[in-house]
This record gives structure tokens, sequence and C-alpha cells, in this order.
């Protein structure tokens, strides 16, 4: 095969100038084939102007005679964009992928980018011993291989140290973090999921936010998030299980499926992993025709929690609102139940006091889908547990800004009459603000209702910095079981949920659950 400087000088030598809108991305024989792939990137501009059937066909024929006779081809087309934007993207996005351990330290470093006619000039500042560290592992001439293949200009890559104690450098530092302040919103975003416990073999990377990867292939990825549809079936051709189940972060969800290697990793996954649980698995995004979508094949899996994070600075600062004075639509109610009674009999009163000495606030919310940003709530139920016990309860359906869909309807029995003439979540806001306010906030599968909360009051001026508790999360460190979704775990509890997924019932279960859980000591 001939060289790719070759090949590029022999093709350009029989186009015409006004047909040279090429550049040679990559050219590579596939092992099983033995067939060449050749791919070209041409200017998003010029693709949509230039490029078109005949012009593919005369670079085709040029090929086959540059090529020797006996070897096959194909030949692909790429648009690309010489932006800012687009470049930031490919420099995260590298280094999300091949460099896992350090992306954390590395995803808001500030990045410089120079665009000239022919040459991108590119300095990304790095603390001295990265930057080092980025030259010696070739990483600075991989990125920059890596950038010249995606980029119609030559690209020249530069790690510049942040050298904190030259005040000229620092002068130089503080006004390129100035020009370049927005240059975080290019970064790869990760989801707030801590690692906790690796169940098959060691996740790498960071979990990326779930809608930002469902949409496209990707060769190696992380998610985390809550499980849903989890199903076990047997295969065909070994005598093996193998898994399928869907994951959500809040932002989205993605299918996922799991082909164990031995009956050992088949059962410690299967004892881990179930619905309502919190897990970061990792592996390739591939097209799925069975399910006619994007599917990630599981080669890694941990436990993890959600993590409070510090939620990033905003341009425009909303003013944050003062607690109200007086509820107005939704008014707590006082709570009685005998079994409540009974439990404190069973156990320590007293200790179990010293265990909540803050008001805690446990909630549900029912709503029109998983996607927090997309779906809405269309019911909340909430309990307040002051000296460890359930003392008022807060309830009100929701009216969604879309119609409930059918399948929902199904799960929680919640019809669109219902919620007609209901307030809008906007208006219960101030009241559950005030209901909730100083407490610790309490849910089963958290991440899930946090998302939807935080969402959904954030633009209004309500921002719930609370404490939060996951049950899921408490239940896994008491007791063990195949799966934590609600119903399991009070069963195993001996409790009982009058109502399942309505959201008031729900969250009086789910208190009854975490007091109990309370008490209990670690195995």
């Amino acid at each position: 095969m001939v060289d790719n400087d070759y090949f590029v000088y022999q093709l350009n030598s029989k186009l015409a100038n006004d047909e040279r809108i090429f550049k040679l991305s990559s050219k590579t024989q596939e092992k099983t084939t033995g067939i060449w792939s050749i791919v070209f990137i041409v200017n998003a501009e010029l693709y949509d102007a230039y490029l078109d059937n005949k012009l593919k066909e005369k670079v085709k024929t040029i090929i086959r005679e540059i090529m020797p006779a006996s070897q096959e081809f194909k030949v692909g087309y790429e648009k690309t964009y010489t932006s800012e934007k687009y470049i930031k993207h490919l420099i995260y996005d590298y280094l999300y992928r091949y460099t896992p351990l350090l992306y954390p330290q590395v995803n808001n470093a500030p990045i410089k980018v120079n665009l000239d006619i022919n040459v991108v000039r590119i300095e990304m500042i790095l603390p001295p011993i990265l930057c080092d560290h980025m030259h010696n592992t070739e990483n600075c001439t991989k990125l920059t291989e890596l950038l010249n293949s995606k980029i119609i200009e030559e690209v020249l890559l530069e790690f510049v140290p942040d050298e904190n104690g030259d005040p000229e450098h620092n002068e130089y530092f503080t006004r390129r973090t100035t020009i370049l302040s927005s240059g975080a919103d290019f970064s790869i975003k990760t989801s707030p999921y801590k690692i906790i416990k690796q169940i098959i073999n060691a996740v790498l990377h960071e979990p990326r936010v779930i809608k930002e990867v469902n949409r496209q292939e990707s060769e190696m990825c992380s998610v985390a998030g809550a499980i849903s549809h989890f199903k076990q079936f047997m295969r065909k051709t070994v005598p093996l299980p193998y898994f399928i189940f869907k994951l959500n972060d809040g932002t989205g969800e993605i299918q996922a499926k799991y082909f164990p290697k031995s009956e050992k990793q088949a059962d410690l996954f299967s004892k881990y992993v179930g619905d309502g649980c919190l897990i970061c698995v990792e592996g390739p995004i591939k097209w799925d025709d069975y399910s006619n979508s994007f599917c990630l094949i599981v080669y890694r899996a941990a436990d993890c929690v959600l993590e409070e994070r510090e939620e990033p600075k905003s341009e425009k600062k909303l003013e944050k609102r003062e607690v109200p004075i007086n509820y107005f639509l939704v008014f707590p109610q006082p709570y009685i139940d005998e079994i409540q009674l009974d439990i404190f009999k069973q156990g320590n009163a007293s200790a179990l006091s010293n265990t909540f000495k803050d008001d805690v606030v446990v909630f549900d919310f029912e709503t029109t889908g998983l996607n927090a940003v997309e779906c809405c709530i269309i019911e909340i139920g909430a309990v307040k547990i002051t000296s460890g016990k359930i003392v008022e309860t807060f309830w009100s359906f929701v009216k969604p800004f879309h119609p409930i869909p059918p399948n929902i309807t199904k799960i929680n029995s919640i019809t669109n009459k219902d919620v007609a003439y209901a307030p809008e979540w906007k208006d219960i806001l101030p009241d559950f603000y005030k209901f909730s306010f100083g407490s610790t906030l309490v849910a089963h599968n958290a991440g899930f209702d946090m998302a939807f909360l935080h969402n959904q009051s954030n633009p209004h001026g309500y921002f719930f910095d609370n404490p939060v508790i996951d049950t899921i999360t408490l239940a896994k460190s008491k007791i063990n079981l195949a799966s934590y979704r609600l119903d399991v775990v009070l069963e195993h509890l001996g409790l009982h949920n009058a109502k399942a997924h309505r959201a008031l019932h729900d969250a009086i279960a789910t208190a009854k659950m975490y007091i109990v859980l309370s008490q209990m000591k670690k195995p």
C-alpha cells in the first residue's frame, strides 16, 4: 500500500483546484476482510456545496488508479468544523477516553485556540506535573494526531505549565482565563455518582451524563443511574444467562446489556444488581437492531451512590427566595398511626430520638416519565419525621405541562382528569419549600426525585440545598438483598405499603422503612 503522503499527492494532482476540498483523515486495513477503509474530512460548508456524487465517483476512480489492483477499498466522508467549540470538544473527549484517572484534574483546564488561515495553534494550561506527564506519556503527540485527523487545517498543540509563582505568567493566565471563561462549557459533562464498590472488573472513567451519550455510538463510555426494567434471560449457545436493563440518571435513559463470561460473574452481577439499584457501568455504546435504540454493552460494573456536588455558577444569578411565613395552597395534615406507635414500643425510643436530632422530610414524586428535563411532576407526597416519629403529611396532585402518557397511568392510576384542575408546581413549590426547610431530605432512589426537584424548582428561585439521604444506599449498608426496590425492602422488613406507586403512600412507607433501618446495626 502506498504511503499517505504519496497517496494524497497523487489524489490532489488529478483533481482540479476547486475540487481539492478533502483532507485524509484515516487509511486503515480491516483485519478480517483485508479491505482498506479510506476516510476524508471535508469542511461542513464545502461538503454541502460541492461534494456531490459526481465528485465522489471521480475520487473513487483516482484512488483505483493509485491503489494496487489486488486491493479492495471503500471511501467515506465526514463533515468537520474549524471552530473553537468543536476543537475543545475533541480535546476534552480525548482526555476523557484516554486519561480517565487524570480527567477530573484537567477537564476545566483553560484552553487557548488561535485560528489562522492554514494553521490552528492550541495551548492548554496545566499544572507543571501534569504538563510533564502529558508529554512523557506521548499524549501530546497522540492528541495532535487525533486533531489533525479531524480538522482541515494543520494543528499545533502545546501543553503549557501553570507556573503559579511567576507574576508575569499569572497576569497572562488571568487574561487567558478571562478570554476563555466559557471553556468549561465544552468539557465532557459527568454525572454526580460516586463509585463505592467494584462489582465486575474495574470501572475506570467518570460516568457521563446519559442525555449526551445515548444518541450516538461510542468506543468506550461510563454512565451511572438507577436501574429499571431489569430482566434475566438464558443464552441459546452457552449455559449462561444475560441481563438487560435500563439506566436513568435524571437527564436521560439508556438500555444496557451484560453478557457474563462465567457463572461466577453471573451470580455476582445478579446479587448486587436489580431494579432500584444505583450502578455505574462501562463499555461501548452500539446500535441495537432488536430494541431499535442505542445500547451500552457492559464490560465493567460498580456499585455507586449519589454524590452531592456544588452546582456551577450561572452568569445570570437567580435571587434566592425567602421561606414563606404562611402556607397558601397545600396545608400539612397531622399523622396518627397505631402501627407507628408499636414500632417505638419495640425499640429504644430515646436512642431512636437521638438519631433524629433534626427534622426529616421523606418525599416521593409521581411523574410523567423518567427524564427530569423533559418530563414533569404530577403528584407529590411527603411526611415529616420529628424526634423519630411521623408527625405531618404533605400531599397534592400537580398539573403537568403536557398530557400524562397512557403507560404512566397504568402504573400509578393517575389520569389527566385527576390533574386537570390541580395547581401547577410553581404554585405548590413555596409550600413544600416551607414544609422541608431546615430538614434532611430522604427518598428511595433519591437521585431520581432530587433531579426533578432541582430542575423544576431552581428556575423559580427555590434551591433545595438540604442534606439528602437515599434509602437504597442505607438499605444496602444494613441488609443484603437481591433487589432494593421499595416493595422488596418493605417486605423484608415486614412493612406494608397500602397503595404502591402513589406519592403519599410511598412516602409513608419509605419513612417507616427509614425509621426501622436507622435502628438496625451494620452487619
